[in-house]
């Protein structure tokens, strides 16, 4: 039985790549160039103990502490770290919506535009799509963590080395992960790709508050 529900899935996991191939090259590139773009400037930046003191100095207001959360000891306060605290929780929100806004194209989208009417007239699964378009986002967070990974471990700043270089891509393709299952969770409760992204970006809010 389960045969038949994913059937063809494989041809449909190559026809959404295709399909959304530009999308996902664009936010790979976005994502990973500005991450590794912004580790790379921050030696520079933060070249004395007098810069990180200044750095753990304005972390301490009240303002950046509701925004980026509690900040590090000073003994602690290594590049890697500096990197981490500031751009960490930007890049997870940008993976987040990169996930809402591909599910959402590949949900409800391609329902309203007729495309998955068409395909489901073809010989595929009853679950073949759904099935293919989780996989299609699975392969681009794993793209996301190991390019993020390889890219920081290259760069070699202070504080970063492989462990934390591949636990922040990790961390980034987990969130980009979780935010997509819960927008496959309101594909099937909604009627509308907008409905389905508008309530997946509120709950994104939601998060961020919290």
């Amino acid at each position: 039985m389960n045969g038949n529900l994913f059937h063809q899935t494989s041809r449909l996991i190559g026809l959404l790549f295709r399909q959304a191939r530009m999308k996902i090259i664009v936010w790979l590139a976005i994502l990973v160039g500005l991450t590794l773009s912004v580790a790379i400037a921050y030696p520079s930046v933060y070249q004395t103990e007098e810069d990180k003191i200044g750095f753990a100095l304005t972390m301490e207001n009240p303002a950046m502490i509701a925004m980026l959360g509690p900040s590090f000891d000073l003994e602690k306060l290594t590049i890697g770290a500096i990197f981490a605290h500031e751009m960490f929780l930007f890049t997870t929100i940008a993976a987040a919506v990169m996930n809402i806004l591909l599910v959402a194209s590949s949900t409800r989208g391609d329902e309203e535009d007729g495309r998955l009417e068409l395909i489901q007239a073809l010989p595929v699964g009853r679950l073949a799509y759904l099935h293919a378009s989780f996989i299609v986002i699975v392969i681009v967070n794993l793209l996301l963590s190991l390019l993020t990974g390889i890219g920081l471990y290259f760069i070699g700043a202070e504080g970063i080395d492989g462990e934390g270089a591949f636990l922040y891509g990790i961390l980034l393709g987990a969130v980009g992960l979780f935010f997509a299952g819960i927008t496959y969770i309101f594909s099937q409760l909604f009627e509308t790709a907008r409905q389905v992204t508008l309530w997946s970006i509120f709950l994104l809010i939601g998060a961020y508050i919290v």
